[in-house]
């Protein structure tokens, strides 16, 4: 006995004659729920919080400042969140390196907290140095020349 070869389009023809579909049925494609867009975070570079800068109030030079010898500067700044502050000492454009400011408890001072010190280093004393106030917390205050005797 041979076996018989039925074409698709006797095949067609004898299923609707039984009243099947001419092809077969075609599975639903699945329904996947679509995900809401969320926004790319770069994680390189954290979000960046406004800060304040730094407010220099009161500033006095203990004694007549010199070229080329230590300057003791006390200040205060009008902040009371200052975090490791310091001053940057800056001469003909060029950031000479900082010097850390010393706690108001450190001072002796009764002035309710608020006047730091420091000494700015002879190499540091040469004319036209100016320094601002800068801290871990806020950003640099404005510049300030020290005022130096011959």
């Amino acid at each position: 006995m041979r076996p018989r070869t039925v074409s698709a389009a006797g095949l067609a023809l004898a299923l609707s004659a039984c009243g099947g579909d001419a092809a077969p049925p075609q599975a639903a494609a699945p329904r996947v729920a679509q995900r809401p867009a969320v926004a790319a975070v770069d994680a390189a570079e954290p979000a960046r919080v406004a800060r304040s800068a730094l407010r220099v109030g009161y500033v006095e030079y203990p004694g007549a400042p010199h070229a080329y010898a230590p300057v003791p500067v006390v200040l205060e700044l009008q902040q009371a969140d200052v975090k490791n502050p310091a001053l940057e000492l800056q001469a003909a454009g060029r950031t000479l390196g900082r010097v850390a400011l010393a706690p108001p408890a450190a001072t002796g001072a009764q002035d309710g907290g608020r006047h730091w010190s420091a000494t700015i280093p002879a190499a540091w004393a040469i004319r036209g140095v100016s320094w601002r106030a800068v801290a871990d917390s806020h950003d640099a205050s404005a510049a300030r020349s020290v005022p130096l005797a011959d």
